[in-house]
């Protein structure tokens, strides 16, 4: 009996291991966020701006488009930590990331 005892509460544990990573990966999969990337322009006074639509479901791992780009981890961890329809000014490289959480 103590045997079988042990096994089911290593399977409940696992269970619950597996739930948490499942909820992890579906909320690691559902945020996107427009990105929006000042710089000065060749011509005095001008101002260039790129922006991307970053999605969670083109990542390979979670805030994989921030490490390519070399945000701090201080950086990731409040883009990581964003509300929905939260906006944050991250400095990266010396130019300012605009990001807005839309999903």
């Amino acid at each position: 009996m103590i045997n079988l005892k042990n096994i089911l509460t290593r399977l409940l544990k696992i269970r619950s291991q597996f739930v948490s990573a499942c909820k992890n990966v579906q909320l690691f999969q559902e945020r996107a966020w427009i990105v929006s990337i000042e710089r000065k322009g060749s011509e005095a006074g001008t101002l260039l701006k790129d922006t991307f639509v970053v999605s969670e479901d083109d990542f390979s791992s979670p805030m994989s488009w921030m490490h390519k780009r070399h945000y701090s981890q201080q950086a990731i961890d409040q883009v990581d930590n964003m509300r929905r329809s939260q906006v944050l000014i991250v400095n990266v490289a010396g130019l300012p990331h605009h990001l807005m959480r839309v999903k």
